[in-house]
């Protein structure tokens, strides 16, 4: 029996568990990356975004190839880039940490490089640990981050503004964590004729190991009203944006020669005469962590204008929002529909 998509396991939550929330007027942004809440007397009340992640290892990272310093940047990471998709600022963080006996008899060999690799992450943007709770697991090591950042009043990124005609960017290069991972996973040694030197093949098992959430492009894109919907881009293309569509009751087309992929992603396949091609990564992959956003064509420009001053950040234009229902792909041989074909957790 093939198991049950991550969207339906959460809509049966819903069923159960969301009309208590929905009916709370402090709690705004179910099916976001954060929710959002009220707190505060009224008339001196304010908005935090709060959102939380597991990270298993044999499911999310390997300690073959990962160290303790990168799983805590990027339990970090993943956090921060919910946060990213609010516009909020983040502040507070809280852990917890399920490990095996082995790494409880030696904490030095997995604690300490964890502890510093989490804290500097999260400090870099403003992030504080403040707490949280440990216990035993048997066999793997599970990581649960619960991460709180700070809203301007009333104003936030959701994933459920988008409008016919409003134009999809991305905030950089897609395809190549997956990429990465194919590196550090596979043990492939790149044959004689690759030209992917290792600075570029370094470069993509970073894009995998040490994610760079999009924090101040978050806080731009809300603080200057330009964003109607937005979201983190952590399953693929084909699976995000079909989420953001699915939210704003609209669908999307996505012009092939606008995914943003980089020269190593495609050398990277050809050296290593891989059966996948570069837009498969793109579209499935998973875990780029760049920000997806859609912008009204009145605001266009002076969107790209402000992003444009922001470091490390390289907004692409990917396609149309569109009313017709899914996510279309636009190539030289006609159209197709892509939604949901990205990771599914």
């Amino acid at each position: 029996m093939p198991k049950i998509p991550e969207r339906k396991i959460i809509s049966l939550i819903l069923k159960e568990c969301g009309k208590q929330a929905q009916e709370r007027p402090d709690f705004h942004g179910s099916g976001d990356d954060c929710a959002v809440l009220t707190v505060g007397q009224e008339g001196q009340s304010s908005n935090i975004a709060v959102t939380t992640d597991t990270m298993v290892e044999g499911v999310h990272f390997s300690m073959d190839y990962f160290s303790a310093w990168h799983v805590g940047r990027k339990l970090a990471a993943v956090n921060l880039s919910d946060i990213a998709a609010q516009g909020a600022s983040p502040t507070w963080a809280f852990l917890n940490l399920g490990l095996p006996d082995k790494w409880r008899r030696q904490p030095q060999d997995f604690l300490q490089p964890f502890t510093r690799g989490l804290c500097s992450r999260l400090g870099a943007f403003g992030a504080v640990l403040a707490g949280g709770d440990t216990v035993s697991c048997p066999d793997r090591i599970v990581l649960t981050l619960t991460l709180i950042g700070k809203l301007p009043k009333g104003r936030w990124l959701s994933r459920s503004g988008a409008s016919p005609g409003d134009i999809i960017y991305c905030s950089g290069y897609l395809g190549e964590s997956a990429a990465g991972l194919l590196i550090l996973s596979s043990g492939h040694k790149l044959n004689r004729h690759c030209q992917l030197k290792r600075c570029a093949s370094r470069r993509l098992e970073n894009r995998h190991l040490d994610p760079v959430p999009r924090v101040e492009l978050g806080s731009l894109l809300v603080s200057g009203g330009f964003a109607s919907a937005a979201m983190d881009m952590s399953d693929g293309l084909a699976t995000d944006l079909a989420h953001l569509c699915n939210m704003s009751k609209t669908g999307a087309l996505v012009y092939e020669d606008r995914i943003p992929l980089s020269r190593a992603v495609k050398t990277l396949c050809r050296g290593l005469n891989l059966p996948v091609r570069p837009l498969d990564l793109a579209i499935g992959g998973g875990e780029d962590y760049e920000l997806l956003w859609t912008v009204p064509p009145s605001k266009q420009r002076e969107m790209e204008r402000e992003v444009a001053r922001l470091r490390e950040v390289k907004p692409f234009v990917l396609g149309t929002v569109t009313e017709k229902s899914g996510v279309w792909l636009s190539g030289k041989n006609g159209s197709k529909e892509i939604s949901y074909q990205g990771y599914e957790h």
